[in-house]
């Protein structure tokens, strides 16, 4: 199945019980990791055992988003991202391109009843690519690189 055993990134938001989504993905042997603005809410997920980890992020703004995306990428391997599907359309289209650049399979989640999660993949378009973030890290690092070492010789 979809949820067995994975390791997932999910986007917290307060109108979405991640509470309930984090217990129904343990029960199917999953790991979570929790990010958003909510740091005292993805606090106690983590001392509840919901979450293995979380970190701090606000998606409007652009750094917190490559430091979310940097931290990511050096300690946890996920298999997917989980964001409340509301969240998700409400979105303006440059978050929305931001939520897809995070990786490759984004799972859109509703709760149409009581602890009976919908969850659907979002389809991507051809053009988005996949490590946006990454790639702006990247070159921000080797423009700092080439300048250090420029000015030292």
């Amino acid at each position: 199945m979809l949820l067995n055993e994975k390791n997932f990134l999910l986007i917290d938001n307060p109108s979405f019980p991640s509470r309930q989504f984090c217990h129904y993905l343990t029960e199917k042997n999953s790991k979570v990791i929790g990010t958003g603005e909510n740091t005292r809410n993805l606090l106690r997920m983590m001392y509840d055992h919901l979450v293995e980890d979380y970190c701090y992020c606000d998606f409007a703004d652009e750094l917190s988003i490559s430091q979310m995306s940097v931290y990511l990428k050096n300690y946890h391997a996920l298999d997917g991202v989980f964001i409340f599907e509301n969240m998700f359309k409400e979105a303006s289209p440059q978050k929305q391109k931001i939520i897809k650049s995070l990786h490759k399979n984004i799972y859109l989640v509703d709760e149409p009843e009581i602890n009976n999660f919908k969850i659907s993949k979002l389809k991507k378009s051809p053009e988005t690519t996949y490590s946006y973030l990454f790639n702006q890290v990247d070159e921000l690092n080797s423009l700092f690189n080439e300048q250090f070492l420029t000015n030292a010789t």
